[in-house]
C-alpha cells in the first residue's frame, strides 16, 4: 500500500510525516517516518494517527496540531477565512458605491469616487469602534 502524508504543525514549523499501512493477518501495523529527520520511524498497531503521535513524541517535537491526509492545515484555514473576509469586504464596498452612484446622477466621476471613499471609511471606522 502507498504512503499517506500527514502534517504535524509544530511551534517551529510544519513537518511532513509519511505513514505506511502494513496489512498482516496476525498484526496489521502503521509505520510513521519523517524523511527530513533522517531518524527511525515509529510503528503502531492502533492507527495511523497513533503512529504519528508516537513519532512526534519520540522526536520531542512541540506539537500544536496533527493534520490527517485531505484535511486543511491551519495556514489553509486562515487563508480561506482571509479570502472570504476580503470577498465580503469587496461586496460591501460595491453595495456602498452602487448606492452612492444611484443618488448622484449629475455628479462627476471624481465626486462619486470621493463620496464612495468617504462612506466606506465611515462604515469602516464604525466597525472598528464596535
Amino acid at each position: 500500500m502507498s504512503d499517506e502524508t500527514w502534517m504535524v504543525e509544530c511551534l517551529d514549523g510544519v513537518r511532513e510525516v509519511s505513514v505506511n499501512f502494513r496489512p498482516d493477518d496476525m498484526m496489521p501495523t502503521w509505520l510513521a517516518y519523517c524523511y527530513a529527520e533522517r531518524r527511525g520511524g515509529m510503528i503502531s498497531q492502533n492507527s495511523a494517527r497513533h503512529a504519528v503521535i508516537e513519532l512526534a513524541a519520540n522526536h520531542k517535537w512541540d506539537v500544536e496540531r496533527i493534520v490527517a491526509p485531505g484535511q486543511p492545515s491551519r495556514a489553509e484555514v486562515e487563508a480561506d477565512a482571509f479570502r472570504r473576509g476580503m470577498e465580503a469586504t469587496r461586496a460591501a464596498a460595491k453595495r456602498v458605491c452602487d448606492d452612492v452612484e444611484a443618488g448622484a446622477e449629475h455628479s462627476s466621476e471624481a465626486d462619486v469616487a470621493l463620496r464612495c471613499g468617504a462612506r466606506i471609511n465611515a462604515l469602516t471606522m464604525a466597525e472598528v469602534a464596535k
